[in-house]
């Protein structure tokens, strides 16, 4: 008999028992083995638990997610919101079937469930993988590490206390350098700025000698254009006394 797989691939929780704002949108999961990890009273558990109700179609109160699942190459959209549950198949409303009801209590087991006392060599190793797979015993019998507060007067102390003035001597001599760093930094831009003025100032003084030209030159070519104007009338009136003078004898 051919088993279909029931695909999760992605979860949302909206709000359930204990998590009234719900979870972070869970996605991108596995084909086959996936693991949800986080400290206590993360919601793992209640995850698991979720699951277990979108598979099994099981109704509990407080409880709104949804679910997108593959199931036989169809997607499938479940919702449940407290005692009303909903199944759609690529859109459509329609209803899971074929799912053993049997089996909605046989994968919910707790660490503690498979752990057990005569099997200390798999707890141990359990908690070797949850710390990054280090031997931290190892590690401190290894490094010499100690709890206990040095007194002030050993050796360690004292290297450390001479390495912690040097580096505070560098570190001030680096701020120091950074507020050099920036007078200079500002010297050259007031510099710069200076510059630009003094061209601005020469260029100013060279439109200003332009305008007076100019205004001179206006001045000359209107006095040039009414000076002939002006001997005209002067002729005209000398060669009328003359003619009076030598007709009639007056001046």
């Amino acid at each position: 008999m051919k088993k279909t797989p029931y695909v999760l691939k992605a979860l949302s929780i909206s709000k359930m028992p204990g998590f009234p704002t719900g979870l972070k949108k869970f996605e991108g999961f596995s084909n086959s083995i996936n693991i949800i990890s986080g400290p206590n009273s993360s919601g793992k558990s209640s995850t698991a638990r979720v699951i277990q109700q979108l598979i099994w179609h099981e109704k509990s109160l407080g409880l709104k997610a949804r679910g997108s699942v593959l199931l036989d190459q169809e997607n499938w959209e479940i919702d449940i919101d407290s005692n009303f549950i909903s199944t759609q198949r690529n859109g459509l409303k329609d209803e899971i079937r074929g799912i053993p009801a049997e089996g909605n209590k046989r994968y919910m087991l707790a660490l503690h469930e498979l752990v057990k006392t005569d099997e200390a060599d798999l707890a141990s190793e359990i908690l070797r993988q949850s710390i990054g797979g280090y031997d931290l015993d190892k590690a401190k019998d290894s490094l010499n590490y100690s709890t206990t507060i040095r007194n002030k007067a050993s050796t360690e102390f004292k290297e450390y206390e001479k390495s912690e003035e040097k580096y505070i001597k560098i570190r001030d001599g680096q701020r120091e350098l950074k507020k050099e760093e920036k007078k200079l930094e500002q010297l050259f831009l007031d510099k710069k700025l200076a510059q630009e003025a003094s061209k601005l100032r020469q260029f100013y003084e060279k439109v200003a000698d332009y305008l007076r030209s100019k205004l001179n030159y206006e001045q000359l070519s209107t006095t040039m254009g009414e000076f002939p104007d002006s001997m005209e009338n002067i002729i005209i009136n000398f060669i009328y006394f003359i003619t009076n003078y030598i007709f009639h004898g007056i001046w």
